[in-house]
């Protein structure tokens, strides 16, 4: 992180989408806790560049990474449809069962 600085260390959080919530079909979703780059310093930026000063959410996270795989492009939004589906053939591929999502559900029923 400082050898990039704290200009190009921002925008990299930005392009791996740290700076917005993910906008999936889910309620409640929390957005990133960053340190401003007004207060952040050269200890921030230091201990945010190992991880630390930075909380995200597992889903976030998934996002960032999937950045990666996608050859660098941020899928912004997945609707619930095609997550459900996404994990059903998770769930089946693995034999662990099928996954049940509703408007209030979100628990995996056991397999065959």
């Amino acid at each position: 992180a400082q050898r990039v600085g704290m200009e190009k260390f921002y925008s990299y959080l930005s392009l791996f989408g740290y700076d917005q919530i993910t906008g999936i079909d889910y309620p409640g979703e929390a957005a990133c806790q960053i340190q401003s780059m007004d207060t952040a310093g050269p200890v921030g930026l230091a201990t945010m560049g190992y991880g630390q000063g930075i909380a995200v959410t597992p889903i976030q996270q998934v996002s960032a990474v999937n950045a990666i795989a996608n050859d660098g492009k941020l899928v912004r939004y997945i609707d619930s449809v095609a997550l459900r589906h996404l994990l059903e053939s998770i769930f089946l591929k693995k034999g662990i069962g099928s996954l049940s999502i509703g408007k209030n559900q979100n628990r995996r029923k056991e397999g065959k």
